[in-house]
């Protein structure tokens, strides 16, 4: 040991003196039961609109992200649906084949909306109606395109509110993809769209 530290932990025996060892302390709330994450209630009363700011203010933005996730489950149940009969009547192969992955990749959205519901409130979701898995009337190739597009574009413009009211890493994962998948069907949709002459061949107004 250095000579110092041998005066200073000397007794006066002469014998040297240990420091007294320093115990662990234990972090703070150690042996407590973990707390209980509570989701915090919005403020604004049910059946009045939110404010435009509060879809980017948690937790005012999480009523309607709750209902907006339940409308979108249904939708998805239907795009199903609707994907079988397009998936049926495509034209080329090229087209048939884009649609079955898509019409997996929309089972895909189905199940992470269910689980991001579950995320928030700890209960399952409601499930769709039985019309919800009814094919809606579409008279053809080219009228079920469209309807798809329409649907497409008005998840685009839902989704982000649901995302903005996320909290968890793994729910704003899981609802990204959902959105970029949206995004990407819409693109090729659009393509089989424009490829299949759908305008040209749309019935007058």
């Amino acid at each position: 040991m250095n000579p110092y530290y041998q005066s200073v932990f000397a007794d006066g025996n002469g014998n040297e003196e240990q420091p007294a060892p320093i115990e662990p302390q234990a972090p703070p709330g150690a042996g407590q039961p973990p707390a209980q994450i509570r989701i915090q209630q919005p403020s604004v009363p049910p059946g009045q609109p939110s404010s435009a700011a509060d879809i980017y203010s948690y937790p005012q933005n999480l009523r309607d992200a709750l209902q907006m996730i339940t409308d979108a489950i249904t939708r998805e149940t239907e795009d199903s649906a609707d994907l079988d009969y397009l998936v049926a009547n495509a034209p080329a192969k090229k087209m048939k084949d884009q649609l079955a992955r898509m019409r997996g990749e929309a089972a895909q959205n189905f199940q992470n909306l269910r689980r991001i519901y579950t995320s928030l409130t700890g209960q399952p979701p409601p499930e769709p109606g039985p019309l919800a898995r009814v094919p809606q009337r579409i008279r053809s190739f080219c009228d079920g395109l469209e309807k798809g597009l329409d649907v497409l574009e008005q998840e685009s413009r839902e989704y982000p509110k649901i995302l903005y009211a996320l909290q968890n890493r793994t729910d704003i994962n899981r609802m990204q993809d959902i959105l970029f998948t949206e995004i990407r069907h819409y693109i090729q949709v659009n393509r089989m769209y424009l490829e299949s002459r759908c305008e040209s061949r749309a019935e007058p107004q």
